[in-house]
Formats: structure tokens, C-alpha cells, sequence
């Protein structure tokens, strides 16, 4: 019994200790309002907790609900967090994209799939040498401190297969 007692407490300290994991908690930008335009560059801002290690985050283009995302683009740079808090990514906007409704998520693709969904927002069908940003030092702290959800993606579209395995390969 108090075996069991110093290994719940012990658990419990090293599930919590500083330096132990990092976590991405959730994207803040694009909002539900943000319009991207193909061709552009565009930041995504992204909260991290926990401590900063090595890791790094996948930034896939999808389509569709969290519930049934369908992996449309995966942009060649990944997110490297360098503080605990809020951090940011410049990617690029690819001509292809057709418009419509997208999200924007981030995880590590290996390992359990577990991944952090932005809001849906709109690509337009104009390109465009800017896309609509949102100052994160200027959201209100209801959307600045809001969560999403991790979201499981059992399988993923043919294309999102082909699109991975040519990033993998260039």
C-alpha cells in the first residue's frame, strides 16, 4: 500500500515537472475571419506549454470537420517552437489551392496521430502577393487563450498520401 502511495506521488511530480514535455495546446491564427490568398505568405500563431525541446510540428492544409478532415497540403517548413507560450510560422499559400473552407492543423505524424486544428477559415480564388493576418499581441485574451481540441485522424485522402511522400522525398 504505501508502495502504491510514493508511486502515484511520484507520477504525479514527474508528469508535472518543468522540462519534462512540451506541448502544442492550440493554433490561435487564421481565425474564423482570416482570408489567404494562393501565392501568399502567411504567418500561423501557435500556443506551446510545458518546456521547450527538440520538438517540431507538421503543418498540414486540410478540409472538412476535425471529425473527418480530409489532408489536402502538407507545407514544407515545420514549426519549431523557441519559448513556452505563443510562437509563430511564416508558410507559403500554394498557387494549387482551390478556394474554399480549410483548417489549418499541426501534430508530430508519428507515433499516436494526434493533432491541433485551427479554426475553418476561407483561401480565396484571387492570388495574391498578401494574405489577411492577425496581430496576436492584439486578440482578445477569450481568443487568445482559447483550446481546441487533439483530434485522432484514422486515414487520410489518397492525395494527402502522395502529397507526403513527395515532400519526404524531395
Amino acid at each position: 500500500m504505501m508502495l502504491l502511495v510514493y508511486l502515484q506521488i511520484f507520477f504525479c511530480i514527474f508528469a508535472t515537472a518543468p522540462g519534462v514535455f512540451a506541448e502544442l495546446s492550440s493554433i490561435i491564427l487564421p481565425l474564423e475571419s482570416t482570408v489567404w490568398s494562393p501565392g501568399a505568405q502567411t504567418t500561423i500563431t501557435y500556443r506551446i506549454t510545458g518546456s521547450i525541446g527538440s520538438d517540431s510540428y507538421e503543418i498540414d492544409l486540410t478540409t472538412g470537420s476535425p471529425n473527418n478532415a480530409q489532408l489536402v497540403y502538407v507545407f514544407e517548413n515545420e514549426a519549431k517552437p523557441t519559448v513556452v507560450g505563443v510562437n509563430s510560422v511564416s508558410v507559403a499559400v500554394p498557387d494549387s489551392i482551390p478556394a474554399g473552407e480549410y483548417a489549418v492543423r499541426m501534430g508530430v505524424p508519428t507515433g499516436p496521430s494526434s493533432w491541433v486544428y485551427s479554426q475553418m477559415f476561407t483561401i480565396s480564388s484571387t492570388t495574391s502577393a498578401m494574405a489577411s493576418t492577425h496581430n496576436p499581441d492584439s486578440l482578445p485574451d477569450s481568443i487568445a487563450n482559447e483550446s481546441y481540441e487533439h483530434r485522432n485522424i484514422a486515414s487520410e485522402s489518397p492525395f494527402a498520401a502522395a502529397n507526403h511522400q513527395t515532400k519526404s522525398s524531395s
